[in-house]
């Protein structure tokens, strides 16, 4: 058994990482009967087509990807497709083909998307519907329904990164690699590469195997068939094509630099000074090591030959280590102390990976723990799947927090690493375990500050992160709100040793490049990620207005109007023709819908009009009102004597008209009233609304 699910598994990582689409048959009832169709079996589509096209301008890499699948069954069915992004990266446009014709998507929350995709396959609709949402972490997944028998479909995926930058003696180096799988089921490939040319720039770009092997392309923009991307291949022993490295080299900047778009997002490079050495801690004959080992189910498949590299670097770099392990799952498990590198692999010989994950206790264990450690390493993807949540608890030690998986939660290492002042190491990106090793336990060189004036301007990052002591730059990404002259500055440094740099956003706009505004988007949405649900109305709202993919924003494409109307969403600006229909309906339903308020209250204005004062106006009143005198027992004068000294004139002759005036009245029921209020005397009405309105008429 044990060897099946292995099997099985291989298999489903296998297709993960391939770029293939599952096809499975909609979960739906048919109406009338309640009948469940199967949706157990999942038949990997083949990809036939693909066209990948990277723009690289200032520093940035925007990469669009359209691929075309094939249904070669007999049957209507539901696709599937989930990939990895890289750290930071995010979904920031996606589109279908309708008619031949790609459609881009519009951004709705991820609970609408949900609902809207699955009531169209539970009607088993004829009409197009996709969306693309954020599973958790950097795992994308993107549904298409139908997928009809025998026919092709076209997907779009469009995403934004920034280069890594690097200095090598006096030159800076940003590079950018993009993978690319090729199925062997591809009948057509095309690459397009275009490259913004700026003097005293220099680029370099390479076609990297499968085998590691770089192979020169002598192109500045240019387009590579897939019988030339062979060809270029032709002299490797693995020929199979890994992705597409590009290279910039150019003189280290000796100022600041400042890109303002003409829809006021901006970007400011600052030159980092020269001196910016961490302050690193005293090297020490013996380090006491805490690490937190995730033996979670989700892990059971990772590689971890880099984390064993960490480990086995620091017993190398460090004469007498004491490494305190501490595996965690849904539970704490014992610590293990172990001296040796060798100690160390034969206790991890012993772990099984199974269970959820409980990183805030895992954490909080770590925090109650007297013993004094120099620093603390933890192993883990931080997916929680049990305890309480991670983002509330503030550590009390330095982390450093890395993991080897393709899938991780990437906003959750980030958030603890800056609370604690340690890294974050994505170790699928680290090549030499030396280089992060030597920085454990330093007090990192890093950002600490970002000041500007919050009523015109919002910039990030604006939280704490180290910086690379390779990077000569750092860049900030802001938006004003107005085209007055901005300073932005910033406060780096390590420990006592801060410095303060300033930079100025000009009034006039200097670039036309639309890269700006989605990395500012980009950089905003990953730092309120990593304040867990406390900012989660402001991420909703980001998402839905840069359109981008978020943790609860999603993107979806509709066909018609009547499915953009039925589920109360705007066209994208792609359909112009729909989105104005739309627009004319809605104003014409809102016109309607004010027309319908106002005459309901010219109608209730009407109604409490006449029955507040024309009816009252014309009634005939005919009956008097029955008078009550109140007296007091021990009233000196007599009952005719003291109403007539206290009644006013005019209800005096009505009342005393009549020839009997006692016969009139009512004796027996006269109150007794208060000795204080003697000679007093109160009227009352039987018909209390007469008595109001004979009141109002005098």
């Amino acid at each position: 058994n044990n060897k099946k699910k292995k099997k099985k598994m291989d298999q489903i990582i296998n297709d993960y990482s391939s770029n293939t689409v599952n096809l499975k048959e909609p979960k739906v009832e048919h109406k009338g009967y309640g009948k469940k169709f199967s949706h157990k079996t999942q038949t990997p589509l083949e990809m036939k087509e693909q066209e990948i096209t990277i723009d690289m301008v200032a520093g940035n890499v925007k990469t669009t990807t359209l691929m075309v699948f094939q249904n070669n069954t007999d049957s209507t069915l539901e696709g599937e497709l989930k990939f990895n992004l890289k750290e930071g990266s995010s979904v920031c446009s996606y589109g279908i083909d309708v008619d031949g014709k790609i459609i881009d998507a519009v951004p709705v929350t991820k609970e609408k998307a949900r609902v809207v995709f699955e009531q169209e396959v539970r009607e088993r609709s004829t009409k197009q519907v996709s969306i693309v949402e954020n599973v958790k972490g950097n795992v994308f997944k993107t549904r298409l329904y139908p997928m009809y028998p025998k026919q092709p479909r076209k997907v779009k995926i469009q995403t934004i990164d920034e280069m890594i930058t690097k200095v090598h003696g006096k030159k800076k180096i940003q590079m950018h690699f993009q993978p690319i799988q090729r199925p062997k089921t591809l009948t057509s490939m095309k690459l397009n590469i275009h490259i913004e040319k700026i003097d005293g720039i220099q680029t370099r770009i390479y076609m990297k195997d499968m085998s590691g092997k770089l192979h020169p392309l002598n192109m500045q923009e240019a387009s590579m068939s897939m019988k030339e991307i062979d060809e270029t291949l032709a002299t490797s022993k693995d020929g199979e094509l890994a992705g597409i490295l590009m290279m910039t080299a150019t003189e280290k900047d000796d100022q600041h630099r400042v890109t303002l778009e003409e829809n006021n997002h901006f970007a400011v490079t600052f030159k980092l000074p020269e001196d910016r050495e961490g302050t690193s801690m005293a090297q020490k004959e013996k380090v006491n090591i805490a690490l937190l080992l995730d033996q979670s189910h989700s892990r059971r498949m990772e590689n971890l030959k880099s984390e064993m590299d960490i480990v086995e670097q620091l017993f190398k770099t460090y004469n007498q280590v004491t490494l305190n392990v501490m595996p965690f799952n849904h539970q704490c498990q014992s610590t293990k102390i172990v001296k040796t590198f060798e100690d160390y692999k034969l206790f991890y010989e012993t772990i099984e990976f199974d269970g959820g994950s409980d990183l805030y206790k895992a954490i909080q264990t770590l925090n109650d723990d007297k013993t004094a450690f120099d620093f603390a390493l933890v192993f883990t993807d931080g997916f929680t799947s049990v305890g309480k949540d991670p983002f509330t608890i503030n550590p009390k030690i330095q982390l450093y927090l890395m993991s080897a998986q393709a899938n991780q939660e990437t906003s959750l290492l980030k958030y603890l690493a800056s609370k604690s002042g340690g890294r974050y190491v994505p170790l699928s990106q680290l090549k030499k375990p030396e280089s992060i090793v030597k920085e454990f336990g330093n007090q990192l060189f890093s950002l600490l500050e970002v000041n500007y004036d919050t009523s015109m301007v919002s910039c990030y990052p604006n939280l704490p992160e180290p910086i690379s002591l390779q990077q000569d730059t750092f860049t900030v990404y802001g938006k004003r709100s107005n085209d007055q002259e901005a300073k932005i500055t910033i406060k780096v440094g390590a420990g006592q040793q801060t410095t303060c740099l300033t930079a100025t956003v000009p009034k006039d706009a200097n670039s036309t490049t639309s890269m700006v505004h989605a990395l500012y988007a980009q950089r905003k949405i990953g730092e309120l990620a990593m304040s867990g649900e406390q900012f989660e109305k402001e991420m909703l709202e980001t998402g839905q207005e840069y359109a981008m993919t978020t943790p609860n924003t999603s993107l979806i494409v509709l066909e018609t109007l009547d499915q953009y109307e039925k589920y109360n969403i705007r066209p994208p600006h792609s359909l112009a023709n729909l989105q104005q229909q739309y627009d004319d309906k809605l104003f014409a339903v809102e016109l309607k819908n004010e027309q319908r308020f106002n005459d309901k209250v010219d109608e209730y204005t009407k109604k409490f009009r006449k029955e507040r004062y024309t009816d009252w106006y014309e009634k005939t009143f005919t009956d008097k009102p029955k008078l009550i005198m109140k007296f007091d027992d021990d009233s000196d004068c007599d009952e005719e004597e003291n109403f007539c000294a206290a009644a006013p004139s005019s209800l005096l002759e009505d009342s005393c008209s009549s020839s009997d005036s006692s016969s009139d009245m009512d004796l027996g029921m006269l109150q007794k009233r208060d000795s204080n209020d003697e000679g007093n005397f109160s009227l009352h009405s039987n018909d209390e609304e007469i008595e109001k309105e004979e009141e109002k008429k005098e």
